[in-house]
């Protein structure tokens, strides 16, 4: 649910939400659920204040960050313990570093699961030979005509447009006008 809030209200409407956070801060997507503004217009939104010293930023990983109103608010959130507990459920799943995580045994195939080998065998190493045919006695030997051009007629032929000549309609035999 998008409200298109204007720029001047969206800012307003995110310096309420952090002042609201206070010193837990809130995140983008903390932000994102309080305004109804779609995350680039928040984006663009929080650079600005951040540019104009209206809103301050502590990073929670490399790609979260958690923002605050003041700049007292973010230095005691850094310098606390409570990074720990203000950080969003996904965040923490994450970041924990898997500490005895068992790797699944994944068994080799048996010979009769692997893959065929191909061996292309003497045919590959084989010199190639002149291009011209081997016939023997066995061999089929079949002798086509040299085809003609294309678009050659033969003189002999006499088609419907042929017969009917120029001017005439090829069914009736009558002319067309």
């Amino acid at each position: 649910m998008s409200r298109r809030l204007p720029l001047f209200t969206l800012r307003a409407s995110v310096r309420t939400v952090l002042a609201d956070a206070g010193a837990a801060g809130a995140t983008l997507a903390d932000i994102e659920a309080a305004t109804g503004s779609t995350r680039p217009e928040v984006q663009r939104c929080l650079g600005a204040l951040g540019e104009a010293g209206e809103k301050f930023s502590a990073p929670i990983t490399s790609k979260l960050w958690r923002h605050f109103a003041t700049e007292a608010q973010r230095d005691a959130w850094v310098a606390g313990g409570a990074r720990k507990c203000a950080m969003s459920r996904h965040a923490c799943q994450m970041d924990k570093p898997k500490m005895g995580a068992k790797v699944p045994h994944i068994p080799k195939p048996t010979e009769h699961q692997k893959p065929p080998t191909y061996n292309a065998g003497s045919s590959k190493i084989a010199r190639p030979t002149s291009g011209e045919p081997i016939i023997t006695s066995a061999t089929r030997v079949t002798v086509a005509p040299t085809p003609l051009p294309r678009f050659h007629v033969p003189d002999d032929f006499r088609g419907a447009f042929s017969l009917a000549g120029v001017g005439r309609d090829v069914q009736t035999w009558l002319g067309w006008a």
